[in-house]
């Protein structure tokens, strides 16, 4: 007989299942330097479509019309040269249309320095996702091998006040290892297991779906794609409150 081992501050009596939930899909860390640099505006971007929208857009036709050959493709690169071109002569000029942008994002990202809202962020959809998994009794498991349980903790407090959340810090480098520390964790019946990871860590689940154990991926959030599941692989999302656990339970994953 498999005997479960005993979590921290969690109750595993009665439990129908256990959710593995990479942290990264909660909190996003950005190694911020100063007032101007590129992790700041991704921040900026990510959390304000305001500023990112337009300023992609103007970034897409540029593309389009094949100026700025010399500096490359990539949209965010385009718009780190024109929130840096004052101080360097040789980046791009700002389109005159979006110069008003421009400075709005400067100014954002000077109040975020200054705040460090940056450090407190969390998933706007988590909240509901994770009442949702609560109510269903799922005990929820976070794991990271870049913040440590406590940091985790102050996010999910932030987050979800009162959560009874496990958090682990992983010291594996490959995903057999990480599967070989998690599965401690794993609760008997392996058919209420499920791994929710993002879809740029696909790489990591291999352990997992040879073990035939249930595969989450949040897919990249501006593609927002309808849930769909690829047999024998696993269920793609684009929100996380597009995931019920209760649901999936009864679906054939292979």
């Amino acid at each position: 007989m498999t005997v479960t081992p005993a979590l921290p501050n969690v109750t595993v009596v009665n439990t129908p299942g256990t959710i593995f939930l990479a942290f990264g899909l909660v909190h996003s860390h950005y190694n911020v330097e100063g007032p101007i640099c590129v992790s700041l505006m991704h921040y900026i971007l990510h959390t304000r479509p305001d500023l990112k929208n337009p300023l992609e857009e103007a970034a897409y036709r540029i593309e389009k019309e094949g100026k700025e050959r010399g500096y490359g493709f990539h949209r965010n690169r385009k718009i780190d040269n024109w929130l840096n071109n004052d101080k360097n002569p040789d980046l791009p000029k700002t389109p005159a249309p979006i110069i008003n942008i421009i400075e709005q994002l400067r100014e954002a990202m000077a109040e975020a320095f200054d705040t460090k809202s940056y450090e407190r962020y969390f998933n706007p959809e988590f909240p509901a996702a994770c009442q949702l998994w609560v109510e269903q009794n799922y005990r929820i498991i976070s794991f990271c091998s870049g913040s440590s349980p406590a940091e985790q903790n102050q996010i999910f407090d932030l987050a979800f006040p009162g959560n009874k959340i496990t958090t682990l810090n992983l010291k594996a480098a490959d995903s057999y290892s990480a599967f070989s520390e998690l599965y401690a964790f794993f609760p008997e019946e392996k058919n209420r297991c499920f791994l929710l990871v993002s879809s740029s860590d696909y790489k990591f689940t291999f352990a997992w779906r040879q073990q035939k154990l249930k595969t989450i991926l949040l897919e990249n959030q501006a593609m927002r794609p309808k849930p769909y599941l690829e047999r024998g692989y696993s269920l793609q999302i684009g929100s996380l409150i597009d995931f019920n656990p209760d649901q999936e339970v009864q679906r054939d994953y292979y």
